[in-house]
């Protein structure tokens, strides 16, 4: 770590010297062009700028600046941009100055009387940089994502056309673009990478982010090749902004009342400013916030059986040769999860600016302590003797974030080097109390088998849904600890060199440079118990009733402590699922944290390592990526062509264990787990090409062709064995490190019609084919390989080999799913309509303040998912009995990607009238296939259709006051994934309610 802080210091130094010796041998002025919004006061980003004498321009950066180098003389400067009039202005450079010129741009639609409408600035903000994007992207301005009733910044980038969610307690938690997974998306925080807090995979929780820390936010559907490549379905980048030129301060409280709880809990307060001194040269910009709520859902899981061959019998009893196949509702989990959820965040950035260099310091941080109580009940229909079991746990997940990222950008001989060093960290660190309860019951009676097909796990919930307290015992005592710790340093270098061809009337800029990636992630788990059960519990149950007098545990109970000892006499579900469901008992989860922790400190010795949840999740992963670009912005006319290419090295070394499980060992596993380690190399290259043709004032035309990546998640890529030294138990636990990236070509278009009364309309289809991505093939026998029918080309030396699994344990009938990569393409297809326009250009007072926001979005997406089919392959005559010979076939069946809804849509209307603002929103989203489907056709699972329904209000008051009222999701939309048998029985899979929410404050900003 040491030798890398020494390397980073040491390159940023011997940068710093030389391009200061070139500074100093200039002998022309460097001028900084400032464009923004006459009316607003905005910045913008991606305004032309052309110096006529010198047949040079180029377009703003983000904060709205062009820089260029000139001798001392006279120039005009035409400035210009999409919606507004252009400005043509004669400048005067010499050794006195200036060297800054301001310019601010009049709308080419003037007006007797300007209304500053807080929703349509944010709207025409985000509209103009959306226009002026050399590459096609959506944006959430800072003040859309500040004015929307948004919980956090997923929520908000779910209003972004082909945005859908996946959400924890009725929160968005992650995001995927145009139907592709969140783990196949990048998300960077000022341009660095974020990593995943995940144990398994390299998805983002959103969650996490307060929208206050960041100006807003884009999302690239198309990349360039200084882009990173790693973004199947999109970018997403969150923006830190600077100070502005003149000083800033905010300060806001929230209060909120959640339904599900009926009380007022939750509360929120932020503050920020920001001011630039030294002539304003040198700019600080603060902002932080506190919030803690209230998030509770309750959950209904419905479980079925596998599925079961039926044979069909005649009137006679015999069998007719038809066959079909049945699956038997098994059982129900219920759970009530009551958590407190806290938001720290912390943003700092300084930044120093001069005409020869710019120099910025951004930090973030969000800290996450989180609690839950979480209370399961489990009846099972399958076993009469077991027929329901309870689960209460206190659980404490602290999550931490921080990006810190130093960038410089360096001017000379007319060219720009930006050069950014990086750092980021992603903890967690959770502690995890557990309680299980169980039922025995020695007289229950057996339910009947055929009553219980396709049948709703509601119906027998309430024929069968009943437990006595008195049979319940408390089987173990369990404490559980997981830490996840990612660290990732950055060097990133740019060199953009503008040039100017007349005779062509060719101009443009040559980028060229680089990323050097080193990450560097742990994940460590610690799983100890208490058995209650069997011999096992005799010390436990001694040591329990010395240390706890009011403890009754009959002597010769060795199914555990009864439940009786520890009923919350207080405790009270309410109305879970809105009523229709009635939860039992419940143990006085404080009780058992107490008797845990006094269990623990007088008595360590009597908890058990629990080696296989100790080391099952356990790995070092350290990750290398090296990768170089070149790129062109060309601009001919009105026609703009990005073309260039990307090419990147990614080295992976990956360390877990081999595991062989053994029941009789209180470990519950055979001596101790065995290192095991892969490492891997990939090499990509990347060509991309952007355009962008105006084809008069109104209309644009934009289209790209690019390759991206999406790299293995960790659990697939594991190492990792877990293996039963039991041969009756033949399921292993293997992973696949031989797994290579997916890949995906795409293909994207986009038609966009703009001008300042009409908004902006967009049309974008898109086209995307991935080749190996990931799927899991089911059922493969790692000794029966040879009697594989037909497996794809390079299939053995694309899994691991037979002798990496333990060789003593592993029988002719060990099986395990196999993830591999598809040796078929899958394809992502649809098209992408929005439409954002307001009002503000009509005269009536009224009217002119309506703001309107649709988008809507139609997914497809196809692939084939493998499986093996019996087939028979020959006959074994070595037994008095010819035996055939059972052989598996490679077969396909052709199915939706998982996690793509069909219909994406948003509508957002807005209006404003002097300081009262409205707004409400309405979020819908389609049906979504969960998974591939089973190789017997016999089963789907979907996510049923989301519907959301939110409103904002606000009221300014004494100028600088607000008072705002939020209500999420006021229909009280239940989220439901369900499970479709034979294409006729459709069942409940999954059933999550968490009401709806009404937030409330006061916020001030000057």
């Amino acid at each position: 770590m040491k030798v890398t802080f020494s390397f980073l210091r040491i390159t940023y130094v011997i940068l710093f010297l030389f391009i200061g010796s070139l500074l100093n041998a200039q002998q022309t002025q460097n001028i900084t062009v400032n464009v923004v919004d006459a009316s607003f006061n905005e910045k913008l980003a991606f305004a032309t700028v052309f110096v006529n004498e010198l047949s040079i321009g180029g377009t703003t950066d983000d904060n709205g600046i062009f820089r260029f180098e000139a001798p001392n003389g006279t120039y005009t400067l035409l400035i210009s941009y999409i919606g507004f009039k252009e400005v043509r202005r004669e400048i005067i450079i010499s050794d006195d100055g200036p060297f800054n010129y301001s310019f601010g741009l009049v709308s080419d639609n003037v007006l007797d009387e300007v209304v500053v409408s807080v929703q349509a600035r944010g709207q025409m903000a985000a509209i103009r940089e959306q226009v002026s994007s050399n590459k096609i992207v959506n944006l959430v301005s800072a003040e859309k994502m500040q004015e929307l009733p948004d919980a956090n910044t997923a929520e908000a980038l779910g209003r972004l056309p082909g945005i859908s969610l996946q959400r924890s307690s009725g929160e968005a938690q992650k995001i995927i673009i145009r139907g592709v997974s969140p783990e196949k998306n990048n998300i960077t925080i000022a341009g660095v990478k974020l990593a995943s807090n995940n144990t398994s995979d390299r998805s983002v929780d959103l969650s996490m982010m307060q929208n206050e820390m960041f100006a807003g936010a884009e999302v690239s559907k198309t990349l360039r090749p200084d882009m990173e490549a790693s973004a199947i379905g999109g970018t997403v980048d969150l923006r830190l902004s600077k100070a502005a030129d003149v000083p800033q301060f905010n300060a806001m409280y929230e209060g909120g009342y959640n339904n599900l709880f009926s009380k007022i809990g939750d509360t929120k307060f932020t503050a920020g400013g920001a001011a630039r001194f030294f002539n304003k040269k040198f700019g600080v910009k603060f902002q932080g916030s506190f919030e803690e709520k209230l998030v509770s859902s309750h959950n209904f899981n419905g479980q079925y059986t596998n599925p079961i061959l039926v044979q069909e019998i005649d009137e006679n009893g015999q069998l007719t040769g038809e066959q079909s196949y049945i699956s038997r509702t098994s059982g129900v989990h219920m759970s009530l999860s009551n958590a407190t959820r806290r938001r720290i965040a912390g943003n700092l950035t300084l930044d120093y600016k001069s005409p020869f260099i710019d120099v910025s310091l951004f930090n973030l941080i969000n800290i996450n302590p989180n609690n839950k109580i979480l209370r399961e009940e489990i009846f099972n229909f399958l076993n009469s003797r077991n027929p329901f079991s309870l689960k209460a746990s206190d659980n404490a997940n602290d999550k931490y974030v921080s990006t810190h990222l130093l960038e410089s950008y360096f001017r000379f001989f007319k060219t720009e080097l930006s050069v950014k060093l990086s750092y980021s960290n992603t903890s967690s660190d959770s502690t995890r109390k557990i309680f299980p309860f169980k039922e025995l019951d020695l007289s229950g009676e057996t339910i009947n088998q055929n009553s219980l097909v396709f049948r709703d796990p509601k119906e027998l919930l309430n024929l069968y849904g009943q437990t006595e307290i008195l049979n319940n015992r408390l089987v173990t005592n369990d404490l559980a600890k997981d830490k996840i710790d990612d660290n990732t340093y950055n060097i990133d270098l740019k060199w953009k060199v503008p040039f100017n061809f007349k005779s062509l009337e060719l101009d443009g800029t040559f980028s060229v440079g680089g990323l050097l990636r080193k990450k560097e992630r742990s994940s460590d788990s610690n799983y100890q118990y208490v058995q209650y059960q069997a011999g096992s519990g005799i010390g436990p149950r001694n040591i329990s009733l010395e240390l706890f007098p009011w403890m009754e545990w009959p002597a010769g109970d060795l199914q555990g402590i009864p439940a009786s000892n520890f009923i919350d006499q207080n405790y009270n579900p309410a109305e879970f699922l809105n009523g229709e469901y009635n939860l039992s008992w419940s143990p006085n989860i404080n009780q058992l944290v107490n008797m845990q922790s006094d269990l623990y400190e007088n008595y360590p010795l009597l908890f058990n390592f629990q080696g296989l949840n100790s080391y099952k999740n356990d790995y070092a992963n350290k990750e290398e990526l090296f990768a170089a670009f070149m790129m062109f912005d060309l601009n001919i006319g009105s026609l703009l062509i990005v073309p260039g290419v990307r090419f990147e090295v990614a080295n992976t070394s990956f360390s877990s264990y081999s595991i062989v499980q053994n029941g009789i060992n209180t470990s519950g596993v055979s001596g101790i787990p065995r290192p095991v380690s892969a490492e891997r190399r990939n090499e990509h290259f990347f060509p991309s090409v952007n355009l962008k043709l105006k084809l008069n004032n109104t209309l644009s035309l934009r289209g790209a062709v690019y390759k991206s990546i999406s790299r293995p998640n960790y659990n697939n890529l594991s190492p990792r064995i877990i293996i039963d030294s039991d041969e009756s138990n033949t399921e292993i636990d293997s992973k696949n490190p031989l797994l290579r990236p997916s890949t995906a070509w795409n293909y994207d278009f986009s038609i966009e019609a703009f001008n300042s009364k009409l908004g902006l309309i967009t049309i974008n289809p898109f086209y995307k084919i991935i080749k190996d991505s990931r799927v899991v093939l089911n059922d493969y026998f790692p000794l029966r390989h040879d009697r594989i029918v037909n497996p794809p080309a390079d299939f053995f030396n694309n899994i691991p080999a037979v002798d990496s699994y333990p060789s003593d344990f592993v029988t002719n009938s060990s099986y395990f799913n196999l993830p591999i990569n598809n040796p078929d393409k899958a394809v992502f297809y649809g098209v992408e309509l929005s439409v954002q326009t307001n009002l503000s250009y009509l005269k009536n007072k009224i009217l002119k303040g309506f703001v309107f926001d649709l988008n809507l979005s139609f997914i497809n997406s196809k692939t084939k998912y493998p499986y093996f089919k019996e087939v028979v392959i020959g006959v074994d005559n070595s037994g008095f009995f010819p035996r055939d010979i059972i052989g598996y076939q490679y077969s396909t069946r052709e199915n939706k990607m998982p996690s793509q809804p069909d219909f994406i849509g948003n509508v957002i209307i807005g209006w404003d009238y002097k300081g009262f603002s409205s707004r409400i929103s309405y979020r819908r989203q389609g049906v979504t296939v969960s998974d591939g489907g089973d190789r017997l056709a016999f089963k789907q699972n979907f996510k049923d259709d989301l519907e959301l329904v939110d409103i904002s209000l606000r009221q300014r008051f004494y100028k600088n006051f607000e008072l705002f009222l939020n209500a999420n999701n006021i229909t009280n939309y239940v989220d439901e994934r369900f499970v479709i048998y034979n294409n006729e029985h459709r069942l409940p899979l999954n059933l999550n309610y968490f009401g709806n929410r009404i937030k409330f404050g006061l916020r001030y900003r000057f």
